[in-house]
């Protein structure tokens, strides 16, 4: 038993050393290919190192192929997290639903792409309200904004729908924010995470389905699929502009943001896709269904 612990103790010391080395190595690295791959390796090393050697609990897959994204088109409008994107895109038969979040000046989390969206809302660009200011704002599109508690009122409302979620600041304080007294939204958020060091926080949340989205870190994809199988995650999702063919890795891959149907097909064929995130695509679902 003693040499078993003292085996384990020198692994994770060597562990450790070799983060520190890796870590140290970020700044002297200066090609955005070599610091994206010492980047994913630091992160995944951090990511075992919380999990420790069985892994942290696996996340229930995704049933739904399409995603509306920032809520669905309303309008003929993109981008609005707004109430009415999820009313009409849930009478056109999505379930599942992507909508922004953000901070406002007092640190309560409002459904919003940015504050470069602040216009929109009566405000100077870039300004960053209350949480008061924000709701009571009137938009000039007309549409109706969410903080919070619409949002779970509208849940709360449709039973089958679910969020995914795509934090524009702090993506641990909003997630720490939806499950705050509300612990029942862990079935029903989906979070996206955008390092792979962040896996365990979220999952140590008890959140049951967990994407990783690679747009901000764009970690090389053998790094991404390599930590997708190992913790088990729910799906990945990449962007629309990646350009390599994909070989099939065994777990769901979704793109964004995708509003053609030939797209779509093509994506299945060359990158097998299992699903997709639109602002438009509803009704007949591209022959795939929903």
């Amino acid at each position: 038993m003693k040499k078993k612990y003292l085996l384990v103790k020198r692994i994770s010391l060597a562990a450790l050393l070799l983060l520190a080395l890796l870590y140290s190595m970020r700044h002297a690295i200066w090609t955005l290919e070599q610091r994206a791959w010492v980047y994913s390796i630091t992160d995944y090393i951090s990511y075992k190192y919380a999990c420790g050697f069985h892994g942290c609990a696996s996340s229930a897959p995704i049933a739904s192929r399409f995603v509306a994204h920032a809520g669905g088109s309303v309008d003929g409008k993109t981008y609005t997290n707004s109430l009415q994107a999820l009313d009409r895109n849930y009478a056109l038969g999505h379930r599942v639903f992507e909508l922004d979040f953000d901070l406002t000046s007092d640190q309560k989390l409002v459904a919003i792409h940015g504050w470069e969206q602040a216009e929109l809302y009566g405000f100077p660009e870039g300004n960053q309200p209350t949480l008061h200011e924000f709701m009571t704002a009137k938009r000039s599109d007309g549409l109706t904004q969410m903080d919070k508690d619409v949002l779970l009122k509208w849940l709360v409302a449709h039973p089958d729908a679910s969020i995914v979620t795509d934090v524009k600041s702090d993506n641990l304080q909003v997630l720490n924010l939806l499950e705050a007294g509300t612990p029942w939204v862990t079935k029903r958020i989906i979070p996206q995470i955008y390092s792979f060091s962040e896996y365990p926080k979220v999952k140590a949340l008890g959140f049951e389905r967990v994407i990783y989205t690679n747009y901000v870190k764009r970690y090389p994809l053998s790094m991404v699929f390599n930590f997708a199988k190992s913790a088990k995650l729910s799906a990945v999702t990449l962007p629309d502009r990646l350009q390599t063919s994909i070989e099939s890795q065994g777990i769901p891959i979704f793109f964004h943001t995708i509003n053609d149907c030939a797209q779509v097909h093509a994506f299945i064929k060359e990158k097998n896709a299992y699903g997709f995130y639109t602002d438009h695509i509803a009704e007949d679902w591209c022959g795939l269904g929903k």
